[in-house]
């Protein structure tokens, strides 16, 4: 399908917004409707796999700001000798 106001392709939101308008127009126990369902539902499973699976910003605060903390701690433990359990203060990974 292509939007009609131009030559690209309509982007996969568009095309799941112009099915669900048609089958507003449609009867729900007509056979069109249940076409346009799993039209309707290729589209969202296609809409799904394109996502990529990024890491959160969050989580690479967090890991940068552990890796600092215990570089800062190798390092202090290198020149100065410290008989506490410093590691113990680095977050534990929750996954």
């Amino acid at each position: 399908m292509t939007n009609r106001s131009s030559d690209k392709p309509a982007s996969l939101q568009e095309l799941i917004e112009l099915v669900q308008t048609q089958m507003l127009l449609e009867g729900a126990d007509s056979e069109k409707f249940r076409e346009m369902n799993d039209q309707l539902e290729r589209l969202y499973a296609m809409k799904k796999s394109n996502r990529s699976s990024r890491v959160s910003p969050d989580a690479l605060v967090a890991v940068a700001g552990n890796l600092l903390g215990i570089g800062l701690i190798l390092q202090h433990e290198r020149l100065h000798v410290v008989t506490s359990k410093a590691l113990s203060f680095v977050m534990k990974s929750k996954a």
